[in-house]
């Protein structure tokens, strides 16, 4: 009796004789239990198996299926999906779905549009024109009813940073970042230095702002005994890249029960 290991014969190979004598034991058993046609279950077996075949056909150098045989360009260009038509029903729906799902401010909400009508344009050859009036009309409306308001987004922005454990340039430059104007964040700054600290116990926001990085990032004081010194360079740069100064850095690194 010759003896041929499965691992010397070819994937494809393997995956017919399985089918084959797989689909003779279940015949010989369907005969037993359906006489009078091949069992449900013998069919659906020999459909996996020849879906796994011809898989194995293709990993092993075959023709791929039919499907399969489309030009990679023609592929991209089916699963690409076309940009939706900018109307002004479309413009409302979408600014809704924004506003409702995330906290928006004017600019942030005028860009959003804007990418849409200009795809619009270039896939369905709409006119931009008529998509910013309506986006303006949107946007008037919006700060009409409240929904809207450039202020309190960039309180609440800097609020947020400030917890986080953010500087005031550090904040000053995310606000900048999203064109809410030098008017609007020196006015969000001054507010922000009113309230004492993150919650009421310290005196400098900047300080408390600091500690609050140095407890997020277990750094100066949070350190192990053995790396306090070696790493302590390492944190003043840290807190430097995030806008403290030098004497807000050291005061952070250090133990406030020393203070």
């Amino acid at each position: 009796m010759v003896y041929l290991s499965r691992r010397r014969l070819p994937r494809e190979t393997i995956l017919l004789e399985g089918r084959f004598y797989t689909r003779c034991l279940l015949t010989i058993w369907g005969f037993f239990v359906c006489p009078h046609g091949v069992p449900p279950v013998v069919a659906a077996l020999d459909l996996r198996l020849s879906w796994a075949g011809r898989v194995a056909s293709v990993s092993d150098g075959g023709e791929p299926a039919d499907k399969d045989r489309r030009d990679p360009d023609e592929r991209s260009k089916r699963k690409r999906r076309v940009p939706a038509r900018a109307t002004p029903a479309s413009l409302d729906a979408a600014a809704a779905r924004y506003v409702s799902r995330y906290a928006a401010s004017t600019d942030r909400l005028r860009r959003m549009l804007e990418r849409r009508i200009e795809r619009s344009a270039r896939a369905h050859g709409t006119d931009p024109d008529i998509g910013l009036a309506h986006v303006e009309a949107i946007i008037s409306r919006y700060t009409a009813a409240g929904i809207l308001d450039d202020d309190a987004y960039a309180l609440g922005r800097a609020r947020t940073l400030r917890r986080r454990g953010a500087s005031r340039r550090m904040i000053a430059a995310d606000l900048a970042a999203r064109n809410l104007g030098k008017d609007r964040i020196a006015d969000t700054l001054a507010l922000l230095d009113q309230e004492t600290g993150i919650d009421g116990t310290e005196d400098d926001p900047e300080l408390a702002a600091a500690r609050r990085y140095v407890e997020r990032k277990r750094l100066g004081f949070l350190r192990p005994d053995g790396l306090r010194q070696e790493r302590r360079q390492r944190d003043l740069a840290a807190l430097a890249r995030r806008g403290f100064s030098i004497n807000v850095a050291r005061r952070a690194l250090s133990d406030p029960d020393d203070d």
